[in-house]
């Protein structure tokens, strides 16, 4: 299971707020330089809507 896909599986089950899930996949984003990655582009857009 991929970072993104983890952390908005914990969204849907209540173990993180969208707000909170979006600020550790902006921080992996920027360590890992995924800033570019149309996937986890994707997973932040659907955060930033929850």
């Amino acid at each position: 299971m991929t970072t993104p896909t983890l952390l908005s599986v914990f969204v849907r089950t209540g173990q993180l707020t969208p707000a909170e899930a979006l600020t550790v996949l902006e921080d992996i984003s920027i360590a890992r330089s995924w800033n570019a990655n149309s996937y986890v582009r994707g997973h932040a857009h659907y955060l930033k809507d929850a």
